[in-house]
């Protein structure tokens, strides 16, 4: 993101609502396009905002199932479960080590084996990053209980409640060690 201005709107409609309570990133998005007019977009950010709607319907149409047509389209006598899992896969699989924008995709028809593997190989890594946020997320949940607080706000100021913008905090601060209790 180029615009200065804008990178500090979407900052404040993140920290406002998110003080309110769960957010989605189209609340968010609708919260800050109410609040900003041209002068906050850069050409570059227009552009960015572009490519980055069409990557999202890209990424949609590239993970539709190929459907049922499937079956008129080939005329090949294969068992039926065969063809129940052929219609479910999405048109495109992932074959580069990580996901995004950037990685690259085959269609599901022309997958080779190598492909077939290699996506596996990311959506393992993938459920291993997931089981290991998921233990972030039970260890958070033991700590609040364990301090008996409402929430991680409340233990990061001692119960006092006032509100910390952790995005502003220079970096000399964050590297000092905490304050021993």
């Amino acid at each position: 993101m180029k615009s200065k201005k804008l990178k500090q709107a979407i900052n404040l409609a993140l920290d406002v609502m998110g003080m309110k309570g769960p957010v989605t990133r189209r609340a968010v998005a609708e919260e800050v396009m109410a609040r900003t007019n041209d002068k906050y977009w850069s050409a570059r950010d227009e552009r960015t905002a572009r490519v980055n709607y069409l990557i999202s319907e890209i990424a949609a149409a590239m993970n539709q199932p190929h459907g049922e047509h499937i079956f008129e389209a080939y005329d090949v006598d294969l068992p039926r479960e065969y063809w129940r899992k052929i219609s479910k896969l999405p048109r495109f699989i992932c074959i580069s080590p990580r996901g995004g924008a950037k990685a690259r995709h085959v269609m599901t028809l022309f997958a080779t084996v190598r492909h077939w593997e290699a996506n596996f190989e990311l959506k393992d890594a993938i459920a291993e990053a997931t089981a290991m946020s998921r233990d972030e997320s039970a260890d958070m949940m033991r700590i609040l209980r364990s301090e008996e607080a409402a929430n991680l706000h409340s233990v990061l100021t001692g119960g006092k409640g006032e509100f910390v913008d952790a995005s502003v905090i220079r970096p000399e601060q964050a590297e000092q060690p905490a304050p021993a209790q």
